[in-house]
């Protein structure tokens, strides 16, 4: 079981290390070396954006932090790019689908919007965890497969449909 929590600058330096781990940048679309005052900056901007949300996943055995989801509005309002990234300590111990699943679940309850994620060809624990979520291959080229949460569903269905 986890808990889900608001990012806050107390967890900026958690997520700049997640978000640094090698095997995380080969799998993220930008696959660069993010500098402390870079994402100092970047994490202050997010955390104001009302257009962004930053969710932290807290095992709830332990209080240790799972990973984080975040939430991008595109400009129209239609819909919301989603990235999740574990923390490297919690890969591969189950914990992937149910934090996606209960930050999409709660992200839906105050936006009803198409929800999209692009993830590399080579990450196959990604693809998984999005096409168990819900999503659906809706398109790909030779880097990326384009995932979106069904939008024809009323969102109170597709939160039903996210915590199966």
């Amino acid at each position: 079981m986890l808990w889900l929590v608001r990012a806050s600058l107390d967890d900026a330096e958690d997520v700049r290390s997640w978000r640094n781990d090698a095997r995380t940048r080969s799998m993220s679309i930008s696959t660069a070396f993010v500098e402390q005052d870079a994402h100092e900056r970047w994490f202050r901007n997010a955390l104001s954006d009302p257009r962004r949300a930053l969710f932290i996943g807290v095992a709830a055995a332990d209080g240790a932090k799972i990973g984080m989801c975040r939430f991008d509005l595109d400009a129209d309002g239609a819909a919301a790019e989603v990235s999740i990234n574990l923390n490297p300590a919690m890969r591969g111990k189950g914990w992937a689908k149910p934090l996606l699943r209960e930050a999409a679940g709660y992200y839906l309850l105050d936006h009803a919007v198409r929800l999209k994620a692009t993830v590399r060809r080579q990450n196959p624990a990604a693809i998984r965890c999005f096409l168990d979520c819900g999503f659906h291959l809706r398109a790909e080229d030779s880097e990326y497969f384009y995932f979106l949460l069904d939008p024809d569903l009323p969102a109170a269905e597709v939160k039903d449909s996210l915590c199966r």
